[in-house]
């Protein structure tokens, strides 16, 4: 009795089937228009890599090449390191240049002052000078609160991740005083490209 009862199940369930409507679904694609929105958006000035125009390890821009070293040092070993590759520590002329540096090199994390970039600036004999040609800037981006006032025997760093001194962060691709005979994580070096 059982296998009665099975069989004419299955038997009334296939025959309630329309076999060519379910081949149907499956064999005939649907086209329908749908609107598709989107927004473009201009990522800025961007490094890339370019191997005719910079050597390997190196990113191009407007011209030049430039290198982020994680080599800790003075101002004065990072001047020198770089002058060895037959570069300068890096001068930085528009606020292009400076994003295209800060996107590059920011890790994206909280770290303290020792952990930021030695950019080419140096107070000296009473302004703030690029060592690269001796030249004042003609563009800065100097972070809230900076220069400080005290500026004899200070340097420029670049904030290139963010950075908390006491109450508040200091914004990415801001500039900061630091002594130039302190220890930085890391300097940009900058180049002219082949």
């Amino acid at each position: 009795m059982r296998k009665y009862l099975v069989s004419l199940f299955f038997i009334s369930t296939i025959s309630a089937l329309d076999l060519a409507s379910i081949k149907r679904m499956y064999t005939v694609a649907t086209t329908e228009a749908a609107d598709i929105q989107f927004d473009i958006v201009d990522p800025g000035a961007l490094l890339i890599e370019c191997s005719a125009a910079c050597d390997s390890g190196w990113k191009y821009w407007n011209s030049s090449c430039y290198q982020k070293f994680n080599d800790a040092g003075t101002f004065a070993n990072a001047v020198t390191s770089c002058e060895a590759l037959g570069a300068q520590l890096v001068k930085i002329s528009s606020s292009d240049e400076n994003e295209a540096l800060r996107k590059e090199f920011d890790s994206n994390v909280v770290v303290g002052e020792a952990k930021q970039t030695w950019i080419g600036l140096q107070y000296s004999s009473g302004s703030w000078q690029w060592v690269a040609d001796g030249s004042t800037p003609s563009f800065t981006n100097w972070a809230p609160t900076e220069p400080s006032s005290s500026a004899s025997g200070m340097c420029a760093q670049m904030i290139t991740d963010t950075m908390q001194k006491a109450a508040y962060l200091f914004e990415r691709g801001g500039w900061k005083t630091y002594s130039c005979d302190n220890t930085s994580s890391s300097y940009i070096c900058k180049k002219n490209a082949n």
